[in-house]
């Protein structure tokens, strides 16, 4: 059982939820979590929403009939790829995958039939999850159940979207417009609490490439606006000479909720549609009572699932502060907090695209704007008992929509990590079609994104204070994590294939890979990342495994031609490692780039899939 951590609800999102970590036994007494038990012994709710994880299916098996029906596997996939078979073999793994779920969940839902009182809100079709109302008896009778791995409270709150108020320095323009990167052939959706005004902004939108999925639910005028905006930084047409999207010429598919539960649904909806790049500009949020640090909760859970199990690129907004009765809170929203998502955070460049624009005492609280670049004083970050976020930051203050006004008088400018994600997003896609065999590969994606980032930005309004990475040290910060996207570095990284995946056997103590560093290089940072197992290996019947996999312990080590140690990055809670130096100091020829294991012998499943890149 989980140690229990006592929590407290925000108003603004939807509930965090600690996925249990029950083992198998016939009868296992410590399925259910603390808050559900306290919810047992302490509502007088006949009722009660529980989030019940079953044990997943056998996914060597998804992958054997994968290869079976299509001769290809994500091994098998180098630079040289199409996209149509990248995309062909993910789809039919995806359908397998979901064959064997629908067998599973509907096997389940049956055997509960007989529940009187059960009603059943959402059954997944991508993952071991069931979302019930049911009574304290039958909540209670789930721990004999052989199915069940563990269940948790469910409470289907509201979501809100991650802006604030209201182009970016990525190089993503430059890509777009030099290298030809338009999206050309890339689907993306979005899952938003509106949905896109295209009719209305018909000059700012191809109608036949913004596509709805799923249900549709009451939003209102400024949920739409919200979504509009998020649309068109990624896929807005070229409007009056002045603004075009990061990906203009690809599809984007969008899904709505307003609820937890909904968007649910309307990420399946996505990947229904064989939807591999997901940006989420909203979100949930639950503290921890003594840090106020965010919890790592079952929605993120089941996010970090699809992306390892489906190849799924979740890319979400950080958060914005909130103000909870005097006490500003900055901790990382649900689900940027998942190990697997790209989270991203905001800045300000100094609203260099509207130089006559006076910020208002309400814009920037004490703040003032910064010269060059400076944090934005809303985006949330987190550095303890979770996953460091963000990943990576990009500008969310003072956006351009093209003609799109915002909700607060008529400028078409807005501000907040809400319209940083669909700028890493709209990176995402221009990569993917450079390398389509990024697709298939969360990890390597983040490392190339987190290798080929610049440290620009001012953490304080202190002339001198900013986030630098010294040579020889570690280079992951709280506020902007491995700093401002940079696509032009990430495209160039990419088609120069300076990447590397790894699979590391859990019994392993090391492993060294070499880079060859010319002496035209005069600093050099390396970046690491590897992915969260979310879910299983071995048979079901013989020897099941809990759905949740702890997160591996790796750390990353750069040592010098003559073998001297340069640095070392450790973060205990991160799937994410950096290091920066300057080779100058070293020379040029072979470096040694060791990861080691600090999960040696400790009992996690398998091998840990794990990407290098650098740059």
């Amino acid at each position: 059982m989980f140690k229990k951590i006592l929590s407290v609800l925000l108003v603004v999102f939807i509930v965090f939820m600690t996925m249990p970590n029950a083992l198998a036994s016939d009868i296992e007494a410590d399925k259910l979590s603390d808050e559900l038990q306290d919810a047992l012994t302490s509502t007088t709710d006949e009722l009660i929403d529980v989030y019940i994880a079953l044990y997943d299916i056998d996914y060597g098996k998804v992958k054997a009939e994968a290869y079976q029906a299509t001769k290809m596997s994500i091994e098998s996939f180098d630079e040289k790829v199409s996209l149509n078979d990248v995309e062909s073999y993910l789809t039919q793994k995806k359908n397998i995958a979901k064959k064997y779920y629908e067998q599973q969940n509907s096997a389940f839902v049956d055997s509960i039939a007989n529940e009187k009182s059960t009603q059943i809100i959402f059954k997944s079709k991508y993952s071991p999850i069931i979302i019930a109302r049911m009574s304290r008896f039958e909540v209670k009778n789930l721990q004999s159940n052989k199915m069940v791995s563990g269940v948790s409270l469910f409470q289907n709150q509201e979501v809100v979207n991650c802006s604030d108020k209201a182009n970016s320095n990525s190089g993503a323009t430059y890509v777009r417009d030099n290298l030809g990167k338009t999206g050309n052939g890339i689907k993306i959706g979005m899952i938003e609490l509106g949905y896109p005004l295209v009719s209305t902004y018909s000059s700012l939108f191809n109608s036949n490439k913004v596509i709805r999925v799923g249900n549709t639910y009451l939003s209102s005028i400024e949920d739409n606006l919200h979504a509009t905006r998020v649309a068109a930084i990624m896929v807005g047409q070229l409007y009056n000479n002045t603004y075009e999207g990061i990906v203009s010429d690809a599809t984007l598919y969008f899904a709505q909720g307003d609820t937890l539960q909904s968007f649910y649904e309307g990420i399946e909806a996505l990947i229904d549609n064989d939807i591999y790049i997901i940006n989420m500009s909203a979100g949930i949020i639950k503290y921890a009572d003594h840090r106020n640090d965010t919890v790592y909760d079952n929605f993120a859970s089941w996010i970090d699932h699809l992306a390892f199990q489906h190849d799924v690129h979740f890319i979400a907004a950080a958060g914005n502060y909130y103000d909870d009765s005097g006490i500003i809170r900055y901790k990382i929203y649900s689900p940027a907090i998942g190990y697997n998502v790209i989270a991203v955070g905001s800045f300000s460049d100094n609203n260099t695209l509207f130089p006559n624009y006076t910020p208002q005492q309400s814009d920037l609280s004490d703040q003032v704007l910064p010269s060059p670049f400076m944090m934005s004083y809303f985006s949330c970050y987190q550095d303890f008992l979770t996953a460091q976020k963000p990943d990576i930051i990009a500008a969310g203050h003072f956006i351009e929509y093209g003609n799109i006004p915002n909700s607060y008088g008529g400028d078409d400018i807005s501000s907040g990590t809400s319209f940083a994600a669909p700028q890493v997003t709209g990176i995402v896609a221009q990569l993917v079609q450079t390398t389509p065999s990024l697709l298939t590969n969360n990890s390597k994606m983040k490392a190339l994104l987190t290798a080929t980032a610049v440290y620009r930005v001012k953490v304080t309004q202190s002339p001198s204070v900013y986030d630098t990475a010294e040579s020889g040290t570690s280079a992951f910060f709280e506020r902007q994590g491995a700093g401002v996207v940079n696509a032009r570095a990430a495209v160039s990284t990419s088609q120069a294939g300076k990447y590397a995946d790894i699979t590391l056997s859990s019994s392993a103590q090391y492993y060294d890979y070499y880079i060859n560093v010319p002496s035209s290089y005069d600093n050099l940072r390396v970046s690491m990342c590897w992915i969260k197992k979310n879910s299983i290996s071995g048979s079901h019947t013989l020897n099941p495994v809990v759905t949740e996999q702890p997160l591996a312990n790796l750390k990353l080590e750069v040592y010098s031609p003559g073998g001297q140690l340069i640095a070392t990055s450790d973060n205990l809670y991160n799937n994410v490692e950096i290091i920066q130096f300057l080779t100058a100091n070293y020379g040029s020829g072979t470096y040694t780039i060791r990861i080691v294991n600090n999960s040696y012998n400790a009992g996690l499943d398998g091998y840990q899939y794990i990407s290098l890149s650098w740059y």
